[in-house]
């Protein structure tokens, strides 16, 4: 993937959350994988933070959770995209 069709990838999904290196893509691999994208970890943050504000796991399905929370991590990709 290169030039356009990886920026595009990186507004999408934020790149690699934690790169350290030059392999494919501008990240180190592991195990041929590149590991968790920013769009994953902002989202997994997000459902922390979700599931422990006053007992939103008790009222919500696993699945509003984790729509939620990819919501949240698609409105921080943007705004990040934006402030570039």
């Amino acid at each position: 993937m290169h030039g356009e069709q990886l920026w595009k990838k990186v507004e999408r999904e934020g790149g690699p959350a934690f790169a350290r290196g030059a392999g494919p893509e501008g990240a180190e691999f592991c195990n041929g994988h590149p590991g968790m994208t920013l769009r994953d970890y902002f989202a997994a943050q997000a459902a922390t933070g979700l599931v422990h504000f006053s007992g939103t796991a008790e009222r919500f399905r696993p699945e509003d959770i984790a729509q939620a929370a990819f919501n949240i991590a698609d409105a921080m990709i943007a705004e990040r995209v934006k402030q570039r």
